[in-house]
């Protein structure tokens, strides 16, 4: 299918949005305002397509009280191990790795491959790749990061149905969406996403999310992406990096200087 971007930003998440946020980055530079070419930015104030409103539905009774309690854990515990920082700062995953792809405010970008067999999403922020098979064999029955993928066609329709997630990664619309010591309850949940050429330099990325452990209904959005005109450039998130070690040692050398205040 060959290198694909979003054509847009949510609703929130433009370059001031992200400067107001409370994030690990020391200014702007690289964050991405919205769509680079307005041919393909969706005019819309939602990816949402359904509910109608373009809001999220009304979490469970259930999963509000385990995302509060999760908050208030959080709160107490922010830096105890590598297990209380988030899955961004773990390398581990981003917004944009899905499913569902959502993008975030830099670096939407996807490469895709095609094989007679399989499919290869290859995400460019933390570099996660997804193997979807196209050839008929069943799930596998082991809780994956970003689930378990077995992709058909419809016609020229690329449909990928997910299941089997880990139950590991934060909430969706929540702030921090994976944020560390808030797990979204997904083991149930199952993403259905449809890839569409709608032009030679156009794909049209459609998904539903039945997460009936989070959520009192489905919901379902929709991303026009555009074909870069140039290759993807390795993003190595891990290589290098000091700044888990720093924080655990900083939240350390906190908890010692406290333990002395009080003796």
């Amino acid at each position: 299918m060959g290198e694909f971007r979003d054509g847009q930003a949510p609703a929130g998440q433009g370059a001031q949005a992200a400067q107001n946020r409370a994030n690990p980055f020391p200014n702007l530079f690289g964050i991405q305002a919205g769509g680079s070419d307005a041919r393909f930015l969706m005019r819309r104030t939602s990816i949402i397509t359904n509910p109608p409103d373009g809001k999220f539905p009304p979490m469970t009774p259930e999963a509000q009280k385990q995302f509060a309690a999760d908050q208030e854990h959080h709160k107490l515990h922010p830096h105890d191990g590598p297990e209380d920082l988030d899955t961004i700062e773990r390398c581990i995953t981003w917004v944009t790795s899905g499913p569902p792809m959502l993008p975030t405010f830099y670096n939407n970008n996807y490469q895709i491959i095609q094989t007679r067999d399989h499919v290869m999403i290859m995400t460019e922020m933390v570099h996660d790749v997804r193997i979807i098979p196209v050839d008929g064999r069943p799930h596998d029955n082991i809780p994956q990061w970003m689930g378990d993928s077995r992709g058909h066609y419809e016609g020229d329709t690329l449909v990928v149905e997910t299941i089997n997630f880990n139950g590991k990664r934060g909430w969706f619309e929540k702030a921090g969406t994976e944020a560390g010591g808030e797990k979204r309850p997904d083991q149930n949940m199952k993403v259905i996403e449809r890839f569409t050429r709608t032009a030679p330099d156009a794909l049209l990325y459609q998904f539903t999310v039945n997460a009936p452990d989070i959520y009192t209904k489905p919901w379902s959005g929709e991303i026009e992406m555009q074909a870069l005109k140039a290759p993807m450039v390795e993003y190595a998130c891990i290589e290098g990096d000091q700044g888990m070690q720093l924080i655990l040692q900083g939240a350390r050398a906190d908890e010692k200087a406290e333990a002395a205040q009080k003796k």
